[in-house]
């Protein structure tokens, strides 16, 4: 059977894929790169503000926020494509998730609309890839229609 890495190496150059053929570890796919990064901003925005004042708030947003990468790392881990694109959809659930802490979190004054937008504009990015490369696969190989 093909992996999930079969199927995504095969994508055409102008879709926005890592190789993951050539992926050693799941360190070295994007998506999971911007899950990271996304996770270290959470981590940083709750020593700050409003959100050092109440822990079990702050202690649920960064669990969401490691959760999407972490879905990511387990489901690469696996090798199979099921148990990756199950554990894709978790992450992508998860990014869903924390983009709903966020505009529940700026409306009631524990992130700045600034704070906010930057979340949103990140979490947007990581749903789209992670969107693009569930499609992908699913699809074995068939680019989306426009």
């Amino acid at each position: 059977t093909e992996s999930a890495w079969d199927l995504v190496s095969a994508a055409p150059k102008f879709y926005p894929l890592p190789d993951m053929a050539a992926a050693k570890s799941f360190t070295e796919l994007v998506f999971w790169q911007q899950a990271q990064n996304l996770a270290v901003e959470v981590f940083s925005l709750c020593q700050q503000g409003n959100l050092t004042e109440d822990y079990s708030i702050a202690d649920q947003f960064r669990k969401t926020a490691l959760s999407i990468s972490s879905y990511i790392a387990e489901g690469f881990s696996y090798g199979q494509q099921l148990d990756f694109l199950t554990h894709l959809r978790h992450a992508r659930a998860a990014a869903a998730q924390l983009q709903n802490q966020v505009y529940l979190y700026r409306a009631t004054g524990y992130l700045s609309s600034d704070q906010a937008e930057n979340l949103l504009r990140s979490i947007a990015q990581l749903d789209e890839r992670l969107n693009g490369t569930l499609h992908y696969i699913e699809n074995q190989g068939q680019a989306p229609k426009p």
